[in-house]
């Protein structure tokens, strides 16, 4: 007769190949189909989505709301980093930065967001905010 650890072991382990079993096909799916099965959109792709003059109204309004003029700059920068955007200064200035976030569309189009920022008292404060969304007709 079996022991309780015995049937605790083996239920773990049919477990534990079940779960293996299923990460294999779920990448051997992603390699061979092209698509996620965890499908993930990146942050400013609904912005791309909607076209480039309803975008870049949209982003305009969501940036001035959670980073109104006065507010910390470097939270901003540091935001649209880890979003996925690239962050310059611009040259010969200290308190001008231009982000820019690029994606490709399909083999001829690249749709891009560009955010151009003033800031002011030596790049800590947020002066105002130019956003700009380029969506290629589809």
């Amino acid at each position: 007769m079996f022991r309780q650890g015995e049937i605790m072991n083996t239920l773990k382990l049919a477990l534990t190949t079940l779960g293996i079993m299923f990460l294999g096909v779920a990448v051997f799916a992603y390699a061979s189909g092209g698509q996620s099965p965890w499908p993930v959109q990146a942050p400013f792709d609904r912005y791309i989505d909607i076209g480039s003059s309803q975008g870049t109204w949209q982003l305009e309004r969501d940036l001035a709301r959670m980073h109104p003029q006065g507010s910390d700059a470097p939270a901003l920068l540091s935001r649209l980093r880890a979003s996925g955007m690239d962050c310059m200064i611009q040259p010969g200035t200290t308190e001008q930065y231009a982000c820019t976030y690029r994606q490709p569309r399909d083999y001829r189009s690249v749709a891009s967001i560009e955010v151009d920022i003033t800031t002011r008292n030596g790049g800590r404060v947020v002066d105002s905010l130019t956003p700009a969304v380029s969506s290629p007709v589809r």
